[in-house]
């Protein structure tokens, strides 16, 4: 059985992940355009660029993952590649979890289905309980 990864885009860790590669970047400028003249500043320049490679790239290193905000959420599931899609909470009328099968019902009445098999109980549970919290209408959301 799998687990699936569930990432924060608002977190405090992925903040200051992000705030620490935005800062290599401006030093980076600032030494290459002659502003820093600090030899030992252009040793933040890679790692600002492999900073952002990570941040891109994170969907990627896993084969069931959920990235999710107050707004939306990316799922992908059951593959390295396989597709990806996100949901806008507000467009979607309700979910149903069956018992290998996650369904998503639009406002409009679209079906978006995805394949739950080789996902752990425990996983199941709580993606149950967060779209149960996220797609409450009018509810202001908190992080979970």
């Amino acid at each position: 059985m799998n687990r699936i990864r569930f990432y924060h885009l608002h977190s405090i860790g992925n903040i200051v992940f992000s705030f620490t590669v935005f800062l290599c970047i401006i030093i980076a400028l600032l030494y290459f355009f002659n502003v820093i003249s600090n030899p030992y500043v252009s040793y933040l320049i890679p790692f600002g660029y492999f900073g952002i490679t990570v941040q891109a790239t994170r969907a990627f290193w896993f084969k069931h993952y959920i990235q999710w905000n107050a707004v939306r959420c990316t799922i992908k599931l059951n593959g390295y590649f396989a597709r990806q899609k996100t949901i806008r909470y507000r467009d979607y009328s309700t979910f149903q979890l069956a018992e290998d099968k996650l369904h998503f019902i639009r406002k409009d009445g679209g079906l978006v289905s995805f394949s739950l098999k080789d996902i752990t109980q425990e996983d199941k549970e709580r993606l149950q309980n967060f779209f149960q919290y996220f797609m409450q209408p009018d509810v202001k959301k908190a992080s979970l």
